[in-house]
């Protein structure tokens, strides 16, 4: 489930269904788009991560790991990527579009305009960050709970 759970009307629920199909010990991968990511949180109103309506729910590695283990998974490793893809001229490019739009409409009134001055303090600020802070994207392979007195691990 690469990208598909900020998608979804019921995150919880998909994942239960996910759950419902695999075999206990059974394992999947999910990723979504990570709103802990400095630059998400730089640029939230025109994030092209942001993507409303498409995405209606929105996900830390915090709040995707409590999910998953509320869907009976156990998590076996996290991972983040996507750190300097935000900083290349068409992402500002098309960040900035939806910038313009968003201020001819009254709107962008706390997020700035980008700018390559902008970008490299962003991209300095985030060179050594945390990886829930610095990535702009977290998966989790997780495995499906075995849970006492059913099916042992196979």
């Amino acid at each position: 489930m690469t990208h598909v759970l900020e998608h979804c009307a019921d995150p919880a629920l998909a994942l239960r269904n996910v759950r419902a199909l695999l075999a206990p010990g059974g394992g999947f991968y999910c990723e979504v788009p990570n709103c802990a990511a400095l630059h998400f949180q730089t640029y939230a109103e025109i994030s092209e991560m942001l993507d409303v309506p498409r995405h209606v729910h929105f996900f830390t590695g915090r709040s995707l790991r409590r999910l998953m283990e509320q869907a009976g998974f156990a998590i076996v490793e996290e991972v983040h990527h996507g750190h300097t893809r935000h900083f290349t001229p068409g992402w500002r490019a098309w960040e900035n579009l939806a910038h313009r739009r968003l201020q001819e409409r009254g709107g962008a009134r706390h997020t700035p305009r980008r700018s390559l001055a902008r970008d490299l303090a962003l991209l300095a600020r985030s060179a050594f960050a945390a990886p829930d802070r610095k990535y702009d994207c977290v998966g989790l392979f997780v495995r499906a709970s075995v849970r006492a007195g059913t099916e042992s691990p196979g």
